[in-house]
């Protein structure tokens, strides 16, 4: 079972915002995250809504305590239960001033190499951009054969 932070039990939303991350160092983090039914701190969250590595939930969620969105992946069955890979805050550089997540200004998080026996060997570089859909618009193709892509490899690869 979840802690109080994990997005595994997160249902989507009918009709939810849709979201595409792009851009990202960490290629799982990348693709299309739909809103779910809960609010976090009075702002929406999001959830990756293609297969993951070990199918662990990957979502976006705003915390008030450091007054930024998150990216994280929790990975359960792991002795670090999270990831948290990408951070946007004024620090950033992002505006975080409106209810949903920003378009520009997200970062490397601080926490991105932290593993439970260590610090990773690589970098997760570069940070993301994110883009709204619009109510009517399709998914852009590309979105989808890449996430088709990554989560028949990861089957195979049995991840």
């Amino acid at each position: 079972m979840g802690n109080i932070f994990s997005s595994e039990f997160l249902a989507l939303k009918d009709g939810g915002r849709r979201v595409i991350v792009q851009g990202a160092g960490e290629d799982e983090a990348n693709g299309l995250y739909v809103e779910t039914t809960e609010m976090h701190d009075g702002k929406p969250q999001f959830k990756y809504s293609g297969r993951s590595r070990n199918n662990a939930p990957i979502s976006i969620w705003w915390i008030n305590s450091g007054k930024q969105w998150s990216i994280r992946k929790d990975a359960r069955g792991f002795a670090s239960t999270g990831k948290l890979w990408y951070i946007a805050s004024d620090r950033s550089g992002a505006d975080v001033s409106g209810e949903l997540p920003p378009t520009e200004g997200w970062g490397v998080s601080a926490r991105a190499g932290d593993r439970a026996f260590g610090v990773a060997a690589f970098s997760i570089d570069p940070a993301p951009s994110i883009r709204l859909l619009g109510a009517d618009e399709a998914v852009p193709k590309r979105v989808v054969h890449d996430m088709e892509q990554r989560a028949a490899k990861y089957i195979a690869d049995k991840e």
